[in-house]
């Protein structure tokens, strides 16, 4: 992702979508090394290794959680807050989620056709 980044950044400029400002701080170059190192080096090979002791649905339904886990911890660590339609649009689509794995796997239509 980095890499596709450094690479969409100068073409977004040129192209006048995005103008390029990059301004290294304490807390982005923080953020940087926590989620390169921690999530990559722990949080992953930890996640792929839970997967394998539970199931398809209890898998998905615990990743359906992860936008809502982000949002408290941005909510408590960094006091950030998400708008009504924010709000309403991830809550569509956890719904959604959890609706698809709850009602099971969708079973084929009846082979209604007449014969002639």
């Amino acid at each position: 992702m980095a890499a596709l980044s450094v690479l969409a950044v100068p073409i977004l400029h040129v192209a006048g979508w995005e103008p390029l400002h990059v301004r290294f701080t304490s807390q982005m170059v923080t953020g940087v090394l926590v989620t390169a190192f921690i999530t990559t080096s722990l949080a992953y090979p930890l996640l792929v290794w839970a997967q394998r002791h539970t199931t398809a649905t209890n898998t998905a339904l615990i990743l359906a959680g992860e936008p809502v886990f982000a949002a408290i911890t941005s909510y408590l660590m960094l006091h950030e807050r998400l708008g009504a339609r924010a709000l309403a649009g991830a809550g569509l689509i956890l719904a959604g989620i959890l609706v698809a794995e709850l009602m099971g796997r969708a079973t084929a239509p009846a082979n209604n056709s007449l014969s002639a």
